[in-house]
């Protein structure tokens, strides 16, 4: 459904969703330079769902495996003219956890817009959580299987 990665000054989030049934699964590899990332929150929200969150959560062990490099969004500054998108392997210290969201299809509207949102914070520097949030094309049609007669 999405594999996709974002990256804010040396942090970068790298999501990949999949949805078997009624249950979303989401991976979630967290990066930061000479820093252990912690992931806080993963969320979906939009239009008459508001914000789901997660309902179960399993840390995976990093390997050292060789992975498909993820497309990167780079955002940066205050006045963005274009997001840049590249493919590129991320750098920096690594948390993976399988995050699983239970969706209720009655709740998802044909033709609205859904996020998912993966809040990070490091946990040996105290400060402000970073949100990366992810735009899930298609999602509605996804759930319902067919979203035009609706």
């Amino acid at each position: 459904m999405i594999r996709e990665a974002k990256l804010y000054r040396k942090d970068s989030v790298a999501v990949d969703a999949h949805l078997i049934d009624d249950v979303l699964e989401i991976m979630v590899e967290a990066r930061m330079y000479a820093q252990k990332p912690r992931i806080n929150d993963v969320l979906v929200r939009g239009s008459k769902l508001g914000g789901l969150h997660y309902k179960t959560r399993k840390t995976i062990v990093a390997t050292v495996e060789e992975e498909d490099p993820y497309e990167v969004t780079k955002e940066e500054g205050w006045i963005v003219f274009g997001k840049r998108k590249k493919v590129r392997e991320l750098k920096g210290t690594l948390t993976k956890e399988l995050f699983k969201l239970k969706i209720p299809k009655e709740k998802i509207v044909c033709g609205k817009r859904y996020q998912l949102w993966v809040e990070v914070e490091s946990k040996t520097e105290g400060g402000r959580a970073q949100k990366f949030k992810f735009n899930l094309e298609g999602f509605p049609e996804l759930v319902h299987g067919n979203c035009s007669s609706d």
